[in-house]
């Protein structure tokens, strides 16, 4: 189990509440999911992302955020970008065309069946640029009504890209079913489905180890929202990537912050140990890698004077 590499990684928040077609009711909570998972994902005690790193919709939304064409853009830039983590979340309207494909509802989004693969992004298309990642795990979060019905387009046999996907280790978490709607209690600051995810991501739970993964989150909210009413979430994932985490466990008290730095350190140790190593292995007995960090952390001077003194007091216990 661990967490994704922040700076191979990248994150694409998608959330649209406020529709031009009457037919669209708005979804004022969809905001607030977005910048509620943009901290949780940022944050270090999430997948600690560099904020650049983490591309959302915002309350005013840009415009280069509210068209198929454009998200297009964003999404091809991410895949292209992430050698570790690609995340994708879509909350909003899941819409069902004529053609019986799923469409992820934008602004400007008819709901009007005709116009549907019209004016809406084609999960295809999504599915199309996972498929083509460089990411070795790519996570799709889709909080829609009928968001049940990504993943069987993800599992079909009868899709090639499904099958790359699958080999390539793609992960999907639906908020419910494919035959029934997911759900936005009204007044509530969330969704449900994202509402009880972020409550998990910044509490934790004593019913997990030390590292949220993908599954032991998917357990999680398979247990709770049924318990409340609320559609059971469904999940696909394949190899590994169900181990990957999103967040350190908040109610482990092992569980400490994750250091975004840490990586750049970590390298940068790394090359100094490897440039010393030649010197370190003429110095005397006690001499120990441990030591190599120790002393490259605290200074030479106090722990070459350590050396000496006990290379001295052996040599004239040995006399």
């Amino acid at each position: 189990m661990r967490l994704p590499d922040p700076l191979r990684s990248r994150a694409l928040l998608l959330g649209f509440g406020a529709f031009a077609d009457p037919g669209l009711a708005d979804l004022p909570a969809v905001a607030n999911n977005i910048e509620d998972l943009a901290q949780a994902l940022t944050s270090p005690w999430g997948t600690a992302l560099p904020d650049e790193h983490c591309v959302r919709s915002r309350r005013r939304a840009p415009a280069d955020l509210t068209t198929p064409a454009a998200i297009g853009a964003r999404l091809v830039a991410a895949a292209d970008e992430a050698e570790d983590l690609l995340l994708v979340y879509y909350a909003g309207h899941g819409l069902v065309g004529p053609d019986g494909e799923l469409y992820l509802a934008v602004p400007a989004t008819s709901a009007d069946p005709s116009l549907v693969s019209w004016t809406g992004l084609p999960f295809s298309l999504l599915r199309r640029t996972l498929a083509n990642a460089r990411a070795a795990n790519r996570v799709l979060i889709l909080d829609c009504c009928f968001s049940g019905l990504a993943v069987d387009a993800m599992t079909a046999t009868t899709s090639v890209v499904a099958g790359q996907l699958a080999v390539s280790g793609t992960c999907t978490l639906a908020s419910s079913p494919a035959n029934r709607p997911s759900v936005a209690p009204a007044g509530a600051r969330h969704t449900a489905y994202t509402g009880e995810l972020l409550h998990l991501l910044e509490h934790g739970t004593t019913d997990a180890p030390e590292f949220l993964t993908l599954q032991s989150i998917h357990d999680h909210l398979a247990r709770v929202l049924p318990s409340k009413g609320h559609p059971r979430p469904e999940l696909r994932n394949t190899q590994t990537i169900g181990r990957l985490a999103l967040a350190r466990n908040r109610a482990r008290s092992d569980a400490t912050p994750t250091d975004p730095t840490a990586p750049v350190r970590e390298g940068h140790l790394l090359e100094q140990l490897r440039q010393t190593g030649q010197q370190a292995a003429q110095q005397p007995p006690q001499y120990a890698p441990q030591q190599m960090v120790q002393q490259m952390e605290t200074g030479p001077e106090p722990q070459q004077a350590k050396w000496s003194e006990d290379w001295d007091q052996g040599s004239k216990s040995s006399s």
